[in-house]
């Protein structure tokens, strides 16, 4: 849902191209964006709250009613275009010597690529195979990679599947990777996720033996930015989406936890299964 929230709001324009369309067809501009943006029909709109009724008009306001042309093609009018350097910062991982590796149990998650195929980490980096102490992080002078931080592969076969990962707590990264964080007052960590999840990197690929990606390349990306606002309400609107998602996932990986910890014993016959299931 937020990724199709994000696509209809930012990379299609659903509610300018609403607005244009009411204005050509001589309707209320606001009211169709209205209906766009909630999926609700002029007589459910009216049957809406004051304050919920209010909030969805403010939305509907952010979006203009014309589209200008731009370097990127057609834009919201008064939209800029810019680059994806504009709006965060790019931080490259640490070197992770075996010494360091092994240890289940520590201060920060210590993340390589494969980590972000456990279960539980489809879209959040909740659990890792390896975890370092603050003294270990000192001493290795590694990168605490902030809460909210995009990760992603920047280098070998990894980096052509294009998987986002978001932090949910101070991490190391290992130098495969690389960790995409917001500008203040630019973007957001959902903003962000969503916009970095639509950019193909493979575009930007260099080597033969070893496809890599460079910082400056990704900085250059260009992107269009809409306003602040626009992207404040987005954040507000997929901080509960997500917020859900990384609940069912923690939910999900606790219970295939137990469920590995209790099928052995159940097989050997250490414990009974016991209760009556109707159908």
């Amino acid at each position: 849902m937020a990724r199709a929230i994000f696509k209809s709001w930012f990379v299609d324009f659903h509610p300018v191209k609403a607005k244009i369309a009411a204005i050509v067809e001589g309707r209320d501009p606001l009211r169709v964006a209205m209906s766009a943006l909630s999926g609700k029909p002029d007589a459910e709109l009216d049957a809406l709250p004051p304050e919920q009724y209010e909030h969805l008009a403010a939305i509907a306001a952010l979006f203009p009613d014309e589209m200008e042309e731009s370097e990127l093609g057609a834009i919201p009018r008064g939209w800029a275009c810019g680059a994806l350097g504009d709006i965060c910062s790019f931080t490259a991982g640490s070197a992770f010597k075996p010494e360091h590796q092994g240890s289940t149990e520590g201060d920060y998650p210590f993340i390589k690529v494969s980590d972000m195929n456990l279960a539980g980490n489809e879209v959040f980096i909740q659990s890792a195979n390896n975890y370092v102490s603050k003294a270990q992080q000192s001493e290795m002078k590694a990168k605490l990679h902030p809460l909210g931080a995009t990760v992603f592969a920047k280098i070998g076969v990894a980096l052509i599947s294009n998987r986002r990962r978001l932090l949910t707590s101070p991490t190391i990264i290992d130098n495969n990777l690389m960790s995409a964080s917001p500008v203040e007052g630019k973007s957001g960590k959902y903003f962000l996720y969503s916009l970095l999840s639509t950019l193909d990197f493979n575009t930007l690929v260099s080597g033969t033996a070893l496809p890599y990606i460079n910082v400056s390349d990704l900085k250059k990306i260009p992107i269009v930015r809409p306003p602040y606002d626009a992207c404040l309400v987005f954040e507000a609107k997929a901080s509960s989406m997500f917020s859900m998602m990384q609940t069912l996932a923690a939910q999900s990986s606790t219970l295939a936890t137990t469920r590995d910890a209790l099928l052995p014993r159940l097989l050997s016959g250490e414990i009974e299964a016991s209760g009556t299931f109707e159908g």
